[in-house]
């Protein structure tokens, strides 16, 4: 290290504790010197400086000139944030090309962070591209350093089958793998996996806990699928007061299935909805014999609250029954309740997946709102559910 590397080294660490104006001023000062001779450690430091925003004002465009510089010099972590920083827009105009060549460079020294970064950028795109297949190749590079993010990100491609064959077994592995890591998108993941029964057997109360650990971590889709649990008594006490709580800490509401988007569909072509007790009673004899018709309608008693012992996953199980039978807007409503995760745990690829087959199956409303839900998805999900979709048999 140079003497006048040192100086600005010993200035930054006397700034920190100092909190002296004059102080930081010529720290910065002498740093910015240093960078400007040429100093790869300088330029790569005091882009970190402008991108932290300690002690000067956070200023991406100064982070990313001065990454840049160090990131031409060969310094690796420059080269890596400053592709970062072209994939995300960030001080520099989103440009995926520049992203790739630049986290490329950075991923050439074999470090795992590096590798699971260009993943990342390969299987999501800036440009909206997605390479799954080099991208599982990073993740398994990565997973074998032992980087906990890559393995679970691979789990989620072996899930689907995107970029590599459909393995739910090194799926599973994986994610309990990465749960006794102590990874909290891990433990969602898998939560959902018993959710579904998808590669495991069906297990409600295990799913509980596994969520319950993921929102202790702060991993607010788990606190919300926790409280979607307990508001239906899956593998849990039904406890309404319990799932507000948790929609509370998890930044929502129960409203906010009752949004407009959100909001389930009535089928007009089978007349009015009677609330009346002997319509409902007519609507449940029918429902049990077997008619999807009576099926629609009781499902929608229990939305409505004038069902007997009326709840949204009594609905979402008289719907389904209704879209086993081919009826388009009951396959619409399960897709909204999945999206919204009332009566059902919240799924967006099953979401997904029912508002496709409903579309398909006659209900015109159903593409716009699934077009419209589906920007909260990623491509791989859409994926996913499209292929559930066309091997879905009503």
């Amino acid at each position: 290290m140079t003497h006048s590397h040192r100086s600005w080294a010993f200035a930054l660490c006397a700034a920190a504790v100092l909190g002296s104006s004059a102080v930081f001023g010529q720290s910065i000062s002498e740093l910015t010197n240093a960078a400007q001779s040429g100093d790869v450690a300088a330029q790569a430091q005091l882009g970190q400086i402008y991108d932290d925003g300690i002690i000067v004002a956070q200023d991406f465009k100064q982070a990313a000139k001065w990454m840049e510089l160090a990131a031409e010099n060969g310094d690796p972590a420059s080269q890596n944030r400053l592709g970062k920083y072209y994939h995300a827009g960030r001080g520099v105009e989103q440009n995926q090309d520049l992203a790739i060549a630049w986290l490329e460079k950075a991923a050439v020294t074999g470090s795992a962070d590096y590798l699971f970064d260009l993943g990342l950028a390969l299987e999501n795109g800036a440009d909206g591209s997605s390479k799954p297949v080099k991208a599982s190749q990073l993740y398994r590079r990565a997973a074998e350093f032992g980087h906990v993010g890559a393995a679970v990100s691979l789990a989620v491609l072996a899930q689907e089958g995107n970029g590599i064959d459909q393995d739910l077994d090194l799926a599973l592995q994986l994610y309990q793998k990465a749960v006794r890591a102590g990874n909290a998108k891990a433990m969602n993941n898998l939560g959902l996996l018993y959710v579904r029964g998808e590669g495991v057997d069906q297990d409600y109360g295990l799913a509980a806990e596994l969520f319950a650990a993921a929102a202790e971590k702060g991993l607010k889709e788990a606190t919300r699928n926790l409280g979607v649990l307990y508001q239906n008594g899956y593998g849990v006490p039904l406890d309404e007061e319990r799932a507000t709580e948790l929609y509370r800490q998890a930044g929502q509401s129960e409203t906010t299935a009752t949004e407009s988007s959100l909001r389930p569909l009535f089928d007009d072509r089978l007349g009015p909805f009677v609330p009346a007790p002997e319509a409902i009673a007519n609507y449940a004899h029918s429902a049990d014999a077997g008619d999807p018709i009576g099926q629609f309608m009781m499902a929608w008693a229990h939305l409505e609250g004038v069902a007997p012992n009326a709840s949204a996953r009594n609905a979402a199980r008289w719907f389904e029954r209704a879209a086993a039978k081919g009826h388009a807007t009951s396959m619409a409503n399960l897709g909204l309740l999945y999206f919204a995760g009332h009566g059902a745990p919240q799924d967006f690829v099953l979401g997904y997946k029912w508002l496709t087959l409903a579309s398909r199956y006659g209900d015109q409303r159903a593409k716009d709102i699934r077009d419209q839900l589906g920007q909260q998805m990623v491509r791989a999900q859409i994926i996913e559910a499209q292929k559930l979709a066309q091997a879905e048999q009503p």
